[in-house]
């Protein structure tokens, strides 16, 4: 089955978009398997290793799986010890928004830290035009000039219309990667990103079984099960070849609706959900 695309990553990667973003996703998998890998080796019991090699593997994964495609072209900026892809004019940033997957993508932050100069630029060079100002950038028409001619990007090298896409996902040391997105959006306060387009990208391809075995833990593979894992024999097509135990059909609840009259009058007629216990009595042989 083909893998879903929104309109925003047709509109950016045009036909290839599909295979973009499997390959995309497949890159943040190898680099928190990675991730877990040397945390797992190294048994430590903190997790700044795996923190460590998440956030560099998560950019040399995406220029390894990219690196080959037509169009591309693999940029190091001056002031970043890591790689970036630009593939059909778009510059991907990769970035962890959330360690677990209650956090909504509208409240994602790039950065957990002091946001840096270099994100600072690929926001104002490379993002959306802002439809609100910046918060931490207050001009004047006196100064606007005077700030625009300071404004020199340090990507020289890129192609006249970049565009920025951010590469958003939730992830950690136990589950792996839990949700991904991408999208364009503006720099706002403290790093948060206000979103003008967003979509979320399945971890898997609909209909197969990828995603299983993402590193290793204690008890064995980690990482987001997309379907139940079938302990039983399987047949061609990867189905369970006898019944499960959890493939009968559910019992239905019998339910008694209450008279109006006991509606009406609660209060007389007060609602029980179950029969109260009694008290057992004894007798001749049980006292």
């Amino acid at each position: 089955m083909e893998y879903p695309v929104g309109p925003w990553a047709r509109e950016r990667f045009g036909e290839r978009a599909a295979h973009v973003c499997v390959v995309l996703v497949d890159a943040l998998h190898r680099a928190l398997a990675n991730a877990q890998d040397a945390h797992r080796i190294s048994e430590s019991t903190d997790l700044l290793g795996f923190g460590s090699v998440q956030r560099s593997r998560r950019y040399a994964c995406i220029v390894e799986a990219l690196k080959e495609m037509d169009g591309v072209q693999v940029i190091k900026p001056k002031s970043s010890p890591h790689e970036f892809v630009v593939l059909e004019g778009n510059l991907i940033y990769p970035f962890r928004y959330a360690k677990d997957s209650s956090k909504p993508i509208h409240r994602a932050r790039i950065t957990e830290r002091k946001v840096s100069a270099l994100i600072s630029e690929l926001f104002t060079f490379y993002g959306p035009e802002p439809e609100q100002a910046s918060l931490l950038d207050e001009l004047t028409d006196d100064t606007v000039g005077d700030a625009a001619e300071e404004r020199t990007p340090v990507l020289t090298r890129l192609p006249e219309g970049t565009r920025l896409a951010l590469l958003a996902y939730a992830s950690n040391d136990r589950s792996g990667v839990l949700n991904a997105w991408m999208g364009e959006g503006e720099l706002g306060f403290r790093g948060r990103v206000h979103w003008r387009r967003v979509e979320q990208l399945p971890l898997t391809v609909p209909g197969s079984r990828g995603g299983e075995g993402r590193g290793h833990g204690p008890t064995g593979p980690l990482g987001p099960v997309p379907g139940p894992r079938l302990a039983g024999p399987t047949d061609s097509a990867g189905s369970a070849a006898a019944p499960r135990f959890d493939d009968g059909v559910m019992p239905a609840v019998p339910l008694t609706p209450r008279a109006p009259v006991e509606r009406e009058n609660s209060e007389q007629f007060p609602p029980a959900t179950e029969q109260a216990p009694q008290e057992p009595k004894a007798n001749d042989q049980d006292r």
